[in-house]
C-alpha cells in the first residue's frame, strides 16, 4: 500500500476534528462507492453527495445552490448581530428569555418588511411561541418583563436619545420593536 496517497475524505475528517462550524454544509462530495453515499449525506459538512457518474451541469447547479444558501445564512447572521447590538445599546440582559424572544420578534418583522404587523399577539408572537413550545402569553409577558428591566438598567440619557424623548419614559414594546427595526 502506498503511504503517500491522501485518503479520500481527509478534508471532511479535518473539519469534523476542528469543528469548523462555518464550513457546515459546504462540501459537494462525489464518490463511486455506493456504501459511502449515505454516510456522506449524513455528514454535517457535506451539502450534497453524488454517486459517479455525475454530470458537470448537475454539480455546477448544486454549487450555485449551496453558495446562495450560504449567503442567505450569512445575511441572517449579520441581521441578528445588528439587532442584538441595538438591544445591547439599551442594556437588555441576554440571559433573559424575554430578550431572546424580543430579538427573534424583531428579526421576524425586519425580514418580512412588506407585511403589516398590526397585532403582535396575533401576527408575530405565535411564530415565536411555536418555535419554542411556549404560549403566546408567555412570549408577550417575557418580552414585557425584559423591557421593564431594560428601562431600569439603561441610563436615562441613552433611552431619551435612542427614542428621541424629551424625558425618560419606558417605551411600549411595539414602539421599541419598530424603533430597533428602523435603526438596523
Amino acid at each position: 500500500m502506498d503511504n503517500t496517497r491522501v485518503p479520500e475524505y481527509d478534508i471532511i475528517k479535518h473539519l469534523m476534528n476542528k469543528n469548523f462550524r462555518k464550513h457546515r454544509k459546504s462540501i459537494i462530495a462525489i464518490t463511486q462507492d455506493p456504501k459511502q453515499i449515505d454516510e456522506l449525506r449524513k455528514n454535517p459538512f457535506v451539502y450534497k453527495a453524488f454517486l459517479k457518474p455525475v454530470g458537470l451541469r448537475e454539480v455546477y447547479e448544486c454549487a450555485e445552490e449551496a453558495a446562495t444558501e450560504k449567503a442567505m445564512r450569512r445575511d441572517e447572521q449579520v441581521i441578528k448581530e445588528r439587532i442584538n447590538k441595538q438591544l445591547d445599546i439599551l442594556s437588555f440582559n441576554f440571559s433573559y428569555n424575554g430578550t431572546k424572544f424580543l430579538s427573534e420578534v424583531i428579526y421576524e418583522i425586519y425580514t418580512h418588511k412588506n407585511k403589516f404587523y398590526d397585532n403582535l399577539s396575533k401576527d408575530v408572537y405565535p411564530i415565536i411561541a411555536e418555535r419554542h413550545g411556549k404560549t403566546v402569553n408567555t412570549i408577550k409577558c417575557d418580552i414585557t418583563q425584559a423591557t421593564k428591566v431594560m428601562f431600569y438598567d439603561c441610563r436615562e440619557e441613552v433611552i431619551m436619545k435612542y427614542f428621541n424623548y424629551k424625558y425618560p419614559v419606558k417605551p411600549r414594546v411595539k414602539e421599541l420593536i419598530f424603533t430597533v427595526v428602523n435603526k438596523i
